[in-house]
């Protein structure tokens, strides 16, 4: 947020009250500036020695033989008034008057722009934008301070055309913390607000609440709420959306957190009913890795899982095992470096015993040699491929060894990979 400060001040340039003690005939004083495609030179006089500049000029010069003259009307050392002429026919493009003026040049989206900040005697101040210096305002945006010094109100608007787009109001409590802010968006720019969002905040500063409505009908879609330990950590926080904006909650997702701030519990309630189809856990080591994710589905709303998969990662992250518990029964896959599935094995009726079994043996560069699969549980695999590699881990062929019969002998032989059914 800018401050009022005294004096002129042009980028790095200043002219400051030493302006008068130059020892020239007419008190005045002459600074340059390049920046980039253009060369700024700023001259101001202290008419009557009391100090103050009285008047003062800025000169922008555009390698593209333009010439930008703005002068300056001063008083007590704050610029009151300020005019800019493009072409050199006398008359400004714009003008403008306050109780402060503020001038710099700085890169906007790439090219120089010039900006002016005036402000009124409560410390209020509008920000006019001049992208690329061609004699037209771009963008207004202004700023409106309370007496505590803090902004309680923020305007922008981006075609200058004096319909602000964006409207941010804050509101403060008696100790000046911030409890509520909204945001209100005009996108079509017909004066009618579209959208609004809103948030608000406990007294240490916590989001407690954010709610969007985004027909700026009064109707919220979206509400989250979040919820605080005493210790100011966030333990929950809950998303209730309103689609078709009847008034009445349509789902509900939750989330909460551990000591640590990671997420440990997911649900997901897509009817607003009480009962979450989806749930999913996250258990973390003490160091605050991730070791187990679980996800447990409720499709029917029973309150018994028709699905639960568990996934279990090492101390590198990596994912290591994954049990699924299904209609097609309880399987549980084993993996190295993250993705290679090293085993599997199904018990479909859930008796406690294996009726499907497959198993992948490695080389010592992590290329699968030979894959063994179980089709009845019996412990005589009746499928079992061979790989051979060369030396630089090119795949040479494949060879299939099938026992159709699961008598421990071999039926036949296939020169590439066969599902032996």
């Amino acid at each position: 947020m800018i401050k009022k400060i005294k004096y002129l001040v042009i980028s790095s340039l200043m002219l400051l009250n030493s302006c008068g003690a130059i020892q020239t005939p007419l008190n005045c004083k002459e600074q340059s500036l390049p920046m980039g495609n253009i060369e700024i030179t700023s001259y101001g006089c202290d008419n009557n020695l009391d100090g103050d500049p009285d008047e003062a000029w800025i000169t922008v010069e555009k390698k593209d033989g333009q010439t930008i003259e703005c002068k300056l009307e001063l008083d007590d050392g704050y610029t009151k008034r300020i005019s800019c002429d493009y072409n050199g026919d006398g008359n400004p493009e714009f003008e403008f008057e306050g109780d402060q003026i503020y001038t710099e040049f700085e890169p906007v989206n790439g090219e120089l722009a010039g900006k002016i900040y005036v402000f009124d005697s409560e410390g209020n101040y509008k920000e006019y934008t001049d992208n690329g210096l061609n004699g037209k305002i771009d963008t207004i945006e202004g700023f409106y301070i309370n007496d505590q010094g803090k902004l309680i109100k923020y305007t922008s608007d981006n075609n200058a055309n004096g319909i602000a787009e964006k409207i941010e109001e804050s509101k403060y409590n008696k100790d000046g913390n911030l409890v509520k802010k909204i945001l209100e968006i005009d996108s079509d720019e017909d004066g009618k607000i579209d959208e609004i969002t809103s948030w608000y905040y406990d007294i240490q500063g916590n989001l407690i609440k954010c709610t969007s409505d985004k027909n700026a009908n009064g109707i919220a879609e979206k509400t989250e709420e979040s919820k605080y330990n005493k210790d100011g950590n966030l333990v929950k926080k809950i998303l209730e959306i309103d689609s078709d904006e009847d008034g009445k909650i349509d789902m509900i997702l939750a989330k909460y957190f551990g000591q640590q701030g990671n997420i440990i519990k997911k649900t997901h309630d897509g009817n607003a009913n009480g009962i979450a189809e989806y749930i999913d856990e996250f258990e973390y080591n003490t160091n605050g890795d991730l070791v187990k994710k679980i996800y447990q589905t409720d499709l029917d709303e029973d309150g018994k899982y028709e699905n639960i998969v568990v996934n279990e990662y090492g101390a590198d992250g990596k994912l290591v095992k994954s049990t699924t518990d299904d209609k097609n029964g309880l399987c549980v896959f084993d993996y190295v470096n993250d993705d290679t599935l090293k085993s599997f094995t199904c018990d479909h009726d859930k008796d406690g015993k294996a009726d499907f079994t497959s198993e992948n043996t490695f080389d010592s560069d992590g290329n699968i040699v030979q894959q063994m699969s179980d089709y009845d549980g019996d412990g005589n695999p009746e499928r079992v491929v061979e790989h051979k590699y060369d030396s630089e881990g090119n795949l040479i062929y494949s060879k299939t060894y099938c026992d159709y019969n699961s008598d421990g002998e071999v039926d036949k032989v296939w020169d590439e990979v066969n599902m032996c059914l």
